[in-house]
């Protein structure tokens, strides 16, 4: 789903060299969102999602599946975006015909806990 990097690749874009960097790779070791791959000719670092539904969507019915079993936590859209083709566009569809709810990057169903009855007439 997502791209792996070499410490090189990753010096490159940030400007530091990581090789030389010891509590920052302390760091990157214990983040659970940082899978560490070691090769036999260097160490790869690749970004992984926190949630495991992440490898069931493939279209936007497993998204608002995925997202039903997400409990109160809810999806970062960025761990959705490379699930598969399209899903950015889907995910926007999906917000604005209000089966979602995007709150600062985490991706929410709309369920009845987030629907308030309005009382009276309308006009």
């Amino acid at each position: 789903m997502f791209d792996q990097a070499s410490f090189e690749e990753i010096s490159a874009c940030i400007g530091l060299d990581l090789d030389n960097e010891d509590e920052l790779l302390s760091r990157i070791s214990q983040n659970k969102s940082i899978e560490r791959i070691v090769t036999a000719t260097s160490i790869l670092l690749k970004y992984k999602s926190t949630s495991s539904l992440i490898d069931s969507i493939s279209s936007p019915s497993s998204l608002l599946s995925a997202l039903d079993q997400s409990g109160v936590e809810g999806v970062r859209v960025r761990d959705v975006e490379r699930c598969y083709e399209g899903v950015g566009e889907d995910v926007k569809k999906l917000v604005r015909r209000g089966f979602l709810m995007n709150v600062e990057g985490v991706l929410f169903p709309r369920r009845d806990a987030f629907l308030t009855p309005l009382s009276g007439v309308t006009k």
